[in-house]
This record gives C-alpha cells, sequence and structure tokens, in this order.
C-alpha cells in the first residue's frame, strides 16, 4: 500500500500554488487525488518552512493549502456516457471506439465536468459524422 501511494506521490505533476479551480479538477481527476495531495501537503510543509525567511513563500503556502483542502473534499465524476452508449448509436466496435470515447472523454474534462450526457451524445454524432 505504501508502495502504492509512493509511486502515485512520484508520478504527480508539479503544481503551481496559483493554479485555478477548472484546471486543477482536471489534474486530480488525470492523476488522481492521492498523490497529488501528498505532494500539496509536501510542498505546503516546505513554503512554511522557509515562510520564516522569505515572505514570499507565504503567498505559496496559502495556495497550496487551498489546492490540499480542494484534494481532500474532491470525489472524482463519472463520464456520464459509455462506450455502449456508442456503440447504440452506431459507432463500431475496435479502437476507433475507443479513440472516440478518450476524445469525448477530453472535451468533457475540458469543459470542466460540464457537459451532461445529451451534449456529449450530440458531440459523438458529430465525430461519426
Amino acid at each position: 500500500a505504501d508502495g502504492g501511494r509512493l509511486v502515485s506521490w512520484a508520478r504527480a505533476p508539479e503544481i503551481a500554488p496559483e493554479t485555478d479551480e477548472r484546471a486543477f479538477a482536471a489534474m486530480l481527476y488525470r492523476h488522481g487525488g492521492g498523490g497529488i495531495a501528498d505532494w500539496l501537503r509536501l510542498s505546503l510543509a516546505s513554503a512554511r518552512g522557509k515562510a520564516v525567511a522569505e515572505t514570499a513563500e507565504l503567498h505559496r503556502a496559502a495556495g497550496f493549502s487551498r489546492l490540499l483542502r480542494k484534494a481532500e473534499s474532491w470525489e472524482r465524476p463519472q463520464l456520464p456516457i459509455r462506450g455502449a452508449d456508442l456503440l447504440a448509436r452506431g459507432a463500431r466496435q475496435g479502437p476507433q471506439l475507443g479513440t472516440l470515447l478518450g476524445r469525448l472523454e477530453e472535451e468533457w474534462i475540458d469543459s470542466g465536468f460540464a457537459l451532461d450526457r445529451g451534449a456529449l451524445m450530440a458531440r459523438a454524432d458529430e465525430l461519426m459524422g
């Protein structure tokens, strides 16, 4: 268990303390919350330690603290469509189905998880031509 946690931490992307909520939610979705939360805990501790001598680190610590609270309360959203939904609309089984589903998932993430099932299915219809 600890080995997996270390791997998640090591694979977590570097996060700027001023990262906005939308970009941060996308990071959490793509990389998982555990490793990111651990990365933020370490970054927060480091920034707090440096804040004694460098007041600019107070700003960094505040940013890391904000993001850590978000990571700790974050729940992974579920993509509102599945491959079976696309097959029912005429998509072909095979690698192109995975490519289409992946593209729709990326658009959903980029929308801040705002695109609903109807919007994603309409987009699928456009992409399938």
